[in-house]
């Protein structure tokens, strides 16, 4: 078997095997993925190589992956902005008190 096809199948498992089989199931971007390879396209129309599966595994290994990395990425920043007063103390400073008229 060719080392790149073991190497693309391994990152595959590497990426599933973590997830419960109940949540993966679930998962939006598992859906979209097998619906997009079942349409009526021809595999050597999207790719013009003499390996398609191979490309096709590297392809899914890499969809996979991102995929993982976006929503780590997505999970640690979706706390929001702190706001101008927190900032402020943060560093340290105070804001000026707004004279009312």
């Amino acid at each position: 078997m060719n080392s790149r096809i073991v190497g693309n199948f391994k990152k595959i498992f590497k990426e599933i095997l973590p997830i419960s089989e109940k949540n993966f199931l679930d998962k939006e971007f598992f859906l979209k993925t097998m619906s997009s390879y079942c349409k009526d396209v021809d595999s050597k129309m999207i790719l013009n190589s003499s390996n398609i599966e191979d490309e096709i595994n590297y392809t899914y290994a890499t969809y996979l992956i991102s995929t993982k990395r976006l929503s780590s990425l997505q999970n640690e920043y979706s706390s929001g902005e702190r706001s101008i007063e927190d900032s402020a103390k943060l560093v340290g400073l105070a804001l000026p008190k707004k004279n009312e008229l």
